[in-house]
């Protein structure tokens, strides 16, 4: 799972105020398809589930990882020689993880690159080029933006139609 700066995150725990039934929740990476890595992510995860309560990498958390057999810098889970002997072992035991790698960006399935989309559609001045974005929401409701430099509606590409009515969504010019 991608967080906020773009990098991939192995798992995720959430804690029983996060959840309907009042459990904790913990979830793997989908792009993880390596046994021991699923199992060391887990292993983790489960350390932060030990506590009860958010503490970040931080406190408890460091006390329960450090007692499991994982080494500094605690965000990133790098096993101790024992602690990685004891989940390669349980690994072997019961075999491989059954699942293959789910790729988030869609490049195994689109066999190349996805660009990735905006929500923003691009509307330029045809007088003097002036440019901005806009969401395709404010365009349909209230129109084209007004060009500051002439004062005038600027053009605005809008998306095929994908409501499915056939008609293109802009408002009637008044």
């Amino acid at each position: 799972m991608p967080n906020k700066k773009g990098t991939r995150t192995a798992g995720q725990c959430w804690y029983p105020h996060a959840s309907a039934d009042g459990r904790t929740e913990v979830f793997i990476s989908p792009a993880y398809s390596d046994s021991f890595d699923v199992a060391r992510a887990l292993a983790h995860e489960l350390c932060h589930a030990a506590n009860g309560k958010p503490c970040g990498h931080k406190g408890e958390f460091v006390v329960v990882d450090k007692a499991l057999g994982f080494q500094k810098p605690w965000t990133m889970t790098p096993c101790g020689p024992d602690l990685e002997a004891r989940l390669k072992a349980l690994v072997e035991e019961i075999g491989p993880y059954p699942h293959a790698t789910v790729d988030q960006l869609g490049k195994e399935a689109s066999g190349g690159d996805k660009k990735k989309g905006t929500y923003l559609l691009k509307a330029e001045c045809q007088g003097c080029g002036y440019t901005c974005r806009v969401t395709k929401k404010w365009v349909v409701e209230k129109g084209a933006p007004i060009c500051p430099c002439n004062v005038q509606p600027m053009a605005v590409d809008l998306p095929d139609d994908d409501d499915g009515d056939g008609e293109e969504d802009l408002p009637e010019a008044a």
